[in-house]
């Protein structure tokens, strides 16, 4: 491969001072490098107000496996300007050095593994892929980026595993005054900058999958749906929409998008985050952040999104992003999910569901074997257990081992057989 051995300075240095360090570099990158552990993000991301430029920096909170020098992904249509380890700013005789190989970043250090360390990333390119600085179908300037897919390395430098990364992270966007950003977690507060813009912030505390993460800015007007009597504690229930509409009474399934909020509840355990916000973005289907989803522009206004989307979409809210399958049983996660809808759909959110085995696709073999095995141990210890692995394994990922310990425990035996037994059966 092509390598592109770099130090942040533009000031001139003598090639004879930095050769050692460039090849002492230069045989890093040839070897593999373990796979350290990323986490916490810190993101700034400042879109243009024309064009599709995107401007980014990213501290990177790392746990090490080796002294392999940390290696990032981030697309070549990026252009990377300055690379700082630990916060220590560069100087004359002091240096970050750092290797650019097409869509890889590497960052050698002198650490070993179990020590931490952060990387600090400054960037900027012209946004493509699953991001999207531009306007929207009104013709609105809107920002919108997803890191779903291997969208991630689109706009962020992130670990090479992604598919199975999890961190907390920290967001801080910018928009044009009269916009709206949101991004996962909790909005801390909104700073007003002097030349009509706004920096908004928002932190996400429990650690979620890296390519769950999405963000937007635009022209968004707010709509609550969450009862006036609900209390203090329960989730907020919005929707954010470039004009307003959306989620009034008789608007179908995001009408009562509470109420199927409360219905997970009953059977899963607590929602996972303090808000469950319903936005308008340019994605061609539903697609979920924590505490966000993202609908296809126009699809909020008139009777919503689909009842069958809403349901499977948000169960995923507890099973795939608070709790994200591992290497093992993927279908066990995306099994859940789909369950919890089914009992959605079946008991329109008012009881138990009495979903028939056989109503359930061919398909949907993890959601036939989790029924089955409700009808072995019972609704009862099925539903407790059920909400005792979501405490269990709340923003963390999950395997089969882990859904049979909580399983067993609600049951007081074990319930690894019943369960293969439902595995074997649902084929």
């Amino acid at each position: 491969m092509t390598l592109d051995v770099r130090t942040d300075s533009v000031l001139p240095v003598s090639h004879s001072i930095y050769l050692p360090a460039m090849l002492t570099l230069l045989f890093a990158l040839q070897v593999a490098t373990a796979q350290h552990d990323a986490l916490r993000y810190d993101i700034t991301l400042v879109p243009s107000d024309t064009g599709t430029h995107l401007l980014g920096e990213v501290e990177t909170a790392w746990r090490l496996a080796s002294p392999d020098p940390v290696a990032v992904r981030l697309d070549s249509s990026m252009r990377v300007v300055r690379v700082l380890i630990d916060g220590r700013p560069n100087t004359r005789l002091s240096r970050t050095m750092y290797g650019r190989s097409v869509n890889d970043l590497v960052v050698p250090h002198q650490k070993g593994a179990g020590d931490s360390i952060t990387t600090r990333i400054r960037y900027h390119g012209l946004a493509r892929g699953g991001v999207k600085v531009g306007a929207n179908r009104a013709g609105q300037r809107i920002f919108f980026a997803t890191a779903r897919g291997d969208s991630a390395q689109l706009w962020l430098p992130v670990a090479e595993r992604v598919a199975l990364d999890r961190g907390s992270a920290v967001f801080r966007i910018q928009a044009p005054v009269g916009h709206r950003a949101i991004a996962p977690g909790s909005l801390e507060k909104v700073d007003t900058l002097p030349y009509g813009h706004a920096v908004w912030h928002y932190r996400m505390e429990g650690p979620a999958p890296i390519a769950s993460l999405a963000v937007a800015t635009g022209p968004y007007q707010v709509r609550p749906l969450t009862p006036g009597g609900c209390g203090d504690g329960c989730p907020v229930v919005e929707v954010w929409s470039y004009s307003g509409e959306g989620g009034g009474r008789g608007s179908g399934a995001l009408g009562r998008s509470w109420e199927m909020l409360e219905f997970y509840a009953a059977r899963a355990g607590r929602y996972p985050y303090g808000r469950l916000v319903h936005v308008e973005a340019p994605v061609g289907a539903a697609l979920g952040a924590p505490g966000i989803l993202f609908h296809p522009e126009g699809s909020l206004v008139g009777g919503g999104p689909g009842d069958s989307v809403l349901a499977l979409e948000t169960a995923r809210q507890w099973f795939g992003l608070a709790i994200s399958p591992g290497e093992e049983d993927p279908w066990l996660l995306d099994g859940l999910a789909k369950y919890l809808a089914s009992l959605w759909q079946e008991s329109s959110g008012r009881r138990i569901g009495t979903v028939r085995v056989d109503s359930l696709p061919d398909d949907l073999r993890g959601a036939r074997a989790l029924h089955r095995l409700r009808a072995i141990i019972g609704d009862s210890v099925f539903f407790a257990g059920l909400r005792r692995f979501t405490s269990d394994r709340m923003h963390q990922s999950a395997t089969r081992t882990d859904f049979v310990r909580s399983m067993s425990a609600a049951a007081g035996r074990d319930v690894g057989r019943d369960l293969q037994q439902a595995l074997d059966r649902a084929r």
